[in-house]
């Protein structure tokens, strides 16, 4: 039986510079970084740009990812580590049948 997490990647526009830039950089540095461990899947979705209105605008970059495991070659702990060293996320267990 594969297991399976998901978790988001935000950048909000409170962080200075090109915010969809800094999205997609911490996007390839998770996915390089769950590539390296055996037995792990990752997909990053299509980022999507969402807006906050008043009282104070805002802009934020979002991307989701899906991350399987299958075996016992990597860990869960590996996984969090893996992605938690970029940028830390809430992560969403689910149970694949």
């Amino acid at each position: 039986m594969a297991s399976a997490i998901r978790f988001q990647q935000i950048v909000d526009s409170r962080n200075k510079g090109d915010t969809k830039a800094l999205l997609e950089r911490r996007v390839n540095q998770i996915k390089s970084n769950l590539m390296t461990l055996p037995g792990v899947t990752v997909r990053a979705f299509t980022p999507r740009k969402v807006f906050f209105g008043p009282p104070e605008p805002s802009t934020q970059w979002r991307v989701d990812f899906y991350v399987t495991k299958t075996g016992r070659a990597s860990t869960w702990n590996d996984v969090y580590k893996a992605v938690n060293k970029v940028k830390p996320a809430y992560f969403k267990k689910e149970v694949k049948q």
